[in-house]
């Protein structure tokens, strides 16, 4: 058996794969992470992005010791209302029904992403940024990693969150199953001038789903699903125009 530089390769330095080194390097794993992009300061903006946690996405991120770092800034949904097109209020949930504190958090992306880079910094997982695989081979005992940098290393296990159209997946051979759903999200911030009391709406129109969903303070980020055309006409508007179809 020839040596090993790691126990865990986890490519790609998103979401997933932050928390799976982040998880494996705790467990006290030796573990390489690899992402192509360079390290860059994450600003807030008033249209990041967001996702929607869970209760056991939340109690992981306890686990990980990296809640207590994002949750100032993630949103508690304490009710959600569904309508369906010409159907007002036909449905209503809430957490207090439930005996819970919120349904979920609406996070931006940026909060949860730096809460799980700082973590891991601190451990004692190498982080590889600005360099991406350009082959992997696959041996008896464990697979061999080439990147475009130049380097390469052998790992025991290699964890493949390199994206949706995951180069890693297609090279070992997994095969997949895509389709389009004809819709275009189109995704924004939006400030109101009343409160909106941690309710979420689910708007469900003939073109594809609106969600309306809580941030902190008065905002709200909205998830719009249209056709594609329709998406892209709308997403040409001037913001004034853009808002007024919103309304």
């Amino acid at each position: 058996m020839s040596a090993v530089d790691c126990d865990v390769a986890v490519v790609g330095g998103g979401l997933v794969g932050a928390s799976a080194a982040l998880a494996m390097s705790r467990a006290g794993l030796s573990t390489v992470m690899i992402e192509p992009v360079p390290v860059a300061p994450a600003e807030p903006a008033p249209d990041e992005r967001c996702i929607g946690l869970n209760a056991a996405s939340v109690v992981i991120l306890k686990d990980l010791g990296v809640w207590s770092h994002i949750e100032g800034e993630a949103a508690p949904i304490r009710s959600t209302l569904v309508n369906e097109a010409g159907r007002l209020g036909s449905a209503r949930f809430s957490a207090a029904d439930a005996g819970l504190e919120a349904l979920g958090y609406n996070t931006p992306l940026r909060a949860v992403h730096a809460a799980l880079l700082d973590a891991l910094k601190a451990t004692d997982a190498e982080l590889r940024h600005g360099a991406a695989v350009a082959a992997m081979q696959a041996e008896d005992d464990a697979a061999s990693l080439q990147l475009d940098d130049g380097s390469s290393l052998r790992a025991r296990l290699v964890v493949a969150c390199d994206g949706t159209d995951s180069p890693l997946r297609a090279a070992a051979g997994i095969p997949t199953e895509a389709f389009d759903y004809g819709q275009t999200a189109l995704v924004c911030a939006i400030g109101h001038a009343r409160p909106h009391d941690g309710c979420a709406h689910q708007f469900f129109m003939p073109a594809g789903p609106l969600a309306i969903l809580p941030l902190t303070g008065n905002r709200s980020s909205i998830v719009w699903s249209e056709s594609h055309e329709q998406a892209a006409a709308i997403n040409a508007l001037s913001d004034a125009d853009y808002l007024e179809i919103l309304r």
